[in-house]
């Protein structure tokens, strides 16, 4: 009897650190930093940690949907890209809210194709990789193809920088627009039945179809989410950065799926929240600015960044059996 009650004990003990282990390691981190360098914890640094994410997080909501859902975009970088191109080239002819409109739509009708094609192939993980990663190398050279490998600076248009570089009071717009959309995805991911239904395609896409529900509809429906954003976060890029350059997003897609997976969403799919990739997001550039601030070079950034990602994949496994534990022990 004894022993049994320990062995509970145990395992409540070992979900809990499972459970709360990512909001330990932040700060850890924090306050680390924080003592190696005081100005890591200055209201000006921790502002320009919120602003140098937000474009990562933007293209980190939608992935949330994707991997949910039991898929992956990779064509989210090179779409970041290209409608970070058409936001600025776009301005002579049709304006400024024009141009971001339009990139806007190009974002979410690209994203509706990457549903299509990735639904028509089955749906599975699998697919999403090949029909995205295909998608991705056509977008990418898509937007050199728009500036013929130049750079399409912005500075010159004024209301278009006051995207990147302008405030809602104390709060900078690109954060302000972030957290709108961490809400609104919060909102809809945990209390629409469009959210539900999401996770039901992500643990069992066959049963959830044969429920009567529309799952092609839904898998569309959560590509043109992660295209949307990915426009988002571009516009919020090159506003930022004053410039877009059709590589621009290389590489972000990547960071947009570690920061998914770090905040504890499962690459199988049916787990996952937005909160907890707002978790994923924060600790990641917490993490990059504290290096920086302490003074660490590029490439053993590299390495603690990727330690960190191991890390969180680790601890989602632990997480994911304390949790199969706990029902086991209510059942």
């Amino acid at each position: 009897m004894i022993k049994s009650q320990g062995n509970q004990a145990g395992r409540k003990l070992n979900y809990i650190a499972s459970k709360y282990g990512m909001l330990s390691i932040l700060i850890l981190i924090i306050i680390v930093a924080g003592i190696i360098n005081p100005a890591f914890l200055t209201g000006q640094n921790i502002i320009n940690i919120f602003k140098q994410i937000s474009a990562t997080g933007l293209l980190a909501i939608g992935m949330t949907f994707v991997i949910i859902s039991g898929g992956v975009d990779l064509s989210v970088g090179s779409m970041m890209s290209i409608c970070g191109v058409i936001s600025v080239v776009l301005i002579p002819q049709v304006g400024v809210p024009g141009a971001m409109v339009l990139a806007l739509l190009s974002g979410l009708v690209l994203g509706v194709f990457n549903g299509i094609f990735v639904s028509a192939t089955g749906g599975t993980m699998g697919s999403s990789f090949i029909i995205t990663f295909g998608m991705s190398t056509v977008l990418g050279s898509a937007a050199l193809c728009i500036t013929n490998g130049a750079i399409a600076y912005a500075s010159k248009y004024k209301s278009y920088m006051v995207i990147g570089q302008g405030y809602w009071g104390v709060i900078p717009i690109t954060v302000a627009i972030f957290l709108i959309f961490i809400v609104t995805a919060q909102i809809i991911l945990k209390k629409t039945s469009f959210g539900r239904l999401v996770y039901c395609i992500g643990v069992n896409e066959e049963a959830t179809r044969l429920s009567g529900i529309r799952t092609r509809l839904i898998r569309i429906s959560v590509y043109a989410i992660s295209g949307l954003m990915a426009a988002a976060g571009g516009i919020c890029l090159c506003s930022r950065v004053r410039s877009a350059s059709p590589t621009q997003g290389t590489g972000y897609e990547l960071d947009a799926i570690a920061v998914v997976l770090l905040g504890g969403s499962r690459m199988g799919g049916g787990a996952g929240s937005i909160w907890k990739t707002l978790m994923g997001v924060v600790i990641m550039g917490v993490l990059t600015n504290a290096l920086n601030v302490v003074g660490v070079t590029a490439y053993p950034q590299k390495i603690v960044r990727g330690a960190i990602i191991l890390a969180a994949v680790l601890m989602d496994l632990r997480s994911a059996k304390a949790e199969n534990e706990m029902l086991a022990t209510k059942v």
